[in-house]
């Protein structure tokens, strides 16, 4: 009788968490941390976490920031999704910014 090769199981633990990892999504906090970060690369302006909201079930940030910082983050609305999508995933970055 052979044994089953460890790999092709999809009961084993390493595999079940592969599976998982593609349903989860990040939480709420994260993707504004990232968020931030992006920002702060893009533009080499300084913004905080409270300057945003983020809706998990929409993948929408809204901007609560002054109307000149506001404005410049979405001219560069495009590459900051792009930053995103590389970081967090296609399936789990924001769609858009408002």
């Amino acid at each position: 009788m052979q044994k089953k090769d460890p790999v092709q199981n999809s009961e084993q633990l390493g595999n079940l968490l592969l599976r998982y990892k593609k349903i989860f999504k990040p939480p709420q906090q994260s993707v504004l941390l990232e968020v931030v970060v992006v920002i702060k690369e893009v533009l080499g302006i300084e913004v905080s976490t409270t300057q945003f909201s983020y809706t998990v079930a929409s993948r929408v940030v809204y901007i609560k920031t002054p109307s000149i910082i506001k404005t410049e983050i979405l001219k560069k609305k495009e590459i900051i999704k792009k930053a995103l999508a590389q970081r967090l995933g296609d399936q789990h970055s924001p769609v858009d910014f408002i």
